[in-house]
Formats: C-alpha cells, structure tokens, sequence
C-alpha cells in the first residue's frame, strides 16, 4: 500500500472517531470490504505494522438534550420511591409512625440528599422515626441504643407496634432493671426468685394472657406469660408494652395512673384514680381525661400513701409498704427529657406531655399527633415548663 493511500485510511479511521459516524461508508470505494486498518506499534516506532479488524457501524451522533441535575434527582427519588411503595416492611413502619404514603413520600424527597450512596430501606426507615421527633427528645446517645441495641431494638419495636410512646418503655425498663435483661433471670445473680427480665414481670403473671391491638397488622396479639416467655428478651418486653398499652388505653393516655398500675397492679391503681377522684368530686374516666397540675398532685399523693398505708385502701393483712411509692416519679427521671407521651384517646390520638422538671407539681400540655409532629421542634423553645433537667 502507498504512503498516500495509507495516510487516507489513517484520516479515514481519525475522521469517523471524531464525528461518531460509521467508518465503513468514509472508507474510499475501492476499500469497501467492511474492514478497516488500525496501526499497531511494535517495538521499531517507525515501522508501523497493520492488522485488520470489523468496521464500527451504527454510531450516530448523539444530539439529544442531557437531563439536568434536578431531573436526575427527580428520577432517583422516584425510582427509589417506588421501591420502598411496594415494600411491606415500609408499608408498616409507615403505619406504625403514623405517616401517610404521601407524607412519607415527601420526607424521603426532602431529605434525599443527604444520601450520598444508593439509599437503603433501613435509611429511609431511619429518617421516618427521626421526623418522628424521637431522635430530638431521647438525644444521640439513646436514640443510638433504640436503634443499635438488641433491649433497645425490642422496646423500639413493641412500644410502635402496640402505640406507647419509646422512650416511656425505656424509662420503665431503665428504672425497673437498669436494661439489664440477662442479669435478671433464673440462675443469674440479679435474678430474685419474684421477678424475671429488664421489665422485671413478676412471677404472680405467670398463667395471665396480655392483649393488645398491633397498630401494624391491625389485629389484636396475645401473649400468655409463661417462664420460657418472661425470661425471653423479646417477649418480655412484648408483655411490658402490651400493659402499659392497656394501661394507657384504660386511662385514656394518662401516664401517671397507667404507671402506677403497671407497679402495683390493676386493682391497686384502680384505688389510687378511685381516691383521686373523689377527692375532686368526679369519676375515674373524667379525671383520666382531663389531666392538670392539681389532679396530678393527688394521684401521686395518693399512690405515695396507698404505699406507706395499704391498709387506707384495701382489706390487707400484709405490713410495711406497698411497691414504689415514687415510681412515677422515678420512671419520668430516666427519661432523656422531661416529658413523655402516650395516647391521649383512641379516637382522636391526643398526646399528653408531662412535665417532670418539677415531679411534685407536674403540668400537662395537651395537642394532637399531627401538630406535635409538626410543632415538636419548637415545643422545647416555646414552653417554658418543658425545659430539660
């Protein structure tokens, strides 16, 4: 081949590179046997040797418009979107936090960026319950442990699944063990023969069945409180959660008598509200509903002195005191911050806040879910009584 000849097919070759156009219709007539030359160095540089290869058809230029950021964006939300909408997992924590698909759908399109990798369904379950404002109120260090822990897995688990606010089953579980699960069943030191496990059920449950309505399925579970369950992490938390669930419902998302139920015993929280009650001239269901600084005053007052005096409240021949006199005022102190909810009603899903800066005379703030969720940032800031310890 001539020098002349093979600069054209060089050119030829450079020519379809540069302009993305087939190289087998630039090649000149005579070479059309759709191969192509490409130089192949060997070790003399200026003795170029040549082999021939197939001919790159097909390559058209391309002139379309590329997407902007903003419509990469929208297409990675959207695609990721559509893999949590399907997802079951997602449809239930969905439901257990209270979020509607639409409202999810906007979280996860807010906060997207902040994912510099591929986003994962647990993130996106993640930035669900920080909106939930948990993250704010329990701090870092808890929030971590809800998130982490395998105690704190199991309280964050069942307190969403059957509606009790995460950080009043921690605070139980914190007072009554410590979080110490293992510690306090049968053949280990902590354990005292009356109690089992970091919620600490005693063994006068055993043989007792707890109900309570799974927010996520919307049926209602039941757990029978047998040794193999109570020694059981996740069961034991299960059974702690469902009578607190109970508790709360009872009393209409009143914390301080859902507590002391929980440490006494149905019956004698029943006496406590009973004595309560009268003492403000009302019935037990009205004073559940309308908490306030006074009623809650005499609740604790009376849980006080139903355990320093039982015998003030009901037929007992048992002497010295009865349960924790301050339990609930020692629960409220493991809490991160100073105030905890619960369900305020099952109709309309009121939350009750109270305020634990001053356990003697706590105050209550009453809103609903919705608005706490879009106010909680501020709450901290604009009530004065919510202050942390």
């Amino acid at each position: 081949m001539s020098k002349l000849r093979k600069d054209r097919v060089t050119l030829t070759v450079l020519v379809a590179m540069l302009t993305g156009r087939g190289v087998y219709e630039l090649i000149p007539q005579e070479n059309k046997k759709n191969e192509v030359v490409e130089p192949v160095r060997m070790e003399n540089k200026d003795n170029p040797l040549y082999k021939k290869i197939p001919a790159i058809e097909n390559i058209q230029p391309d002139f379309e418009q590329k997407p902007s950021p903003e419509e990469i964006r929208e297409n990675e939300v959207n695609t990721f979107w559509r893999s949590l909408e399907s997802n079951g997992e997602f449809q239930t924590w969905c439901r257990l936090l209270g979020y509607s698909m639409e409202e999810a759908y906007q979280i996860i399109d807010f906060n997207f960026s902040v994912w510099k990798d591929q986003p994962t369904l647990e993130q996106a379950k993640n930035i669900l319950l920080e909106c939930s404002g948990l993250r704010n109120r329990s701090g870092d260090e808890v929030y971590q442990y809800l998130l982490t822990n395998s105690i704190g897995q199991a309280i964050l688990n069942y307190s969403l699944t059957y509606g009790v606010d995460p950080l009043l089953t921690y605070s139980l579980c914190k007072q009554e063990s410590d979080l110490d699960h293992y510690n306090h069943i049968p053949g280990e030191n902590g354990y005292d023969g009356a109690a089992y496990g970091v919620s600490q059920q005693e063994n006068t449950t055993l043989g007792e069945t707890y109900s309570a309505y799974n927010i996520a399925t919307g049926q209602v579970d039941n757990v029978v409180a047998t040794v193999d369950n109570l020694t059981n992490l996740n069961t034991n938390v299960q059974i702690a959660t469902m009578k607190l669930s109970g508790y709360l419902n009872q009393y209409h998302g009143n914390i301080a008598l859902a507590l002391i139920s929980y440490n006494y015993g149905r019956a004698r929280g029943l006496d406590v509200a009973e004595a309560a009650a009268n003492d403000l001239g009302t019935d037990i269901d009205t004073l559940s509903r309308t908490p306030s600084a006074s009623a809650t005053s005499l609740i604790l007052s009376h849980a006080k002195n139903l355990s320093e005096n039982p015998g003030d409240y009901f037929n007992t021949s048992r002497s010295g005191s009865y349960g924790d006199g301050e339990y609930v005022k020692n629960v409220c102190r493991r809490s991160p911050t100073v105030y905890l909810y619960g369900l305020q009603d099952t109709n309309n899903q009121l939350i009750t806040l109270l305020n634990t800066s001053n356990p003697d005379n706590p105050e209550y703030i009453i809103t609903s879910i919705d608005d706490f969720k879009q106010t909680n940032s501020n709450v901290l800031n604009e009530e004065q009584t919510l202050v942390k310890e």
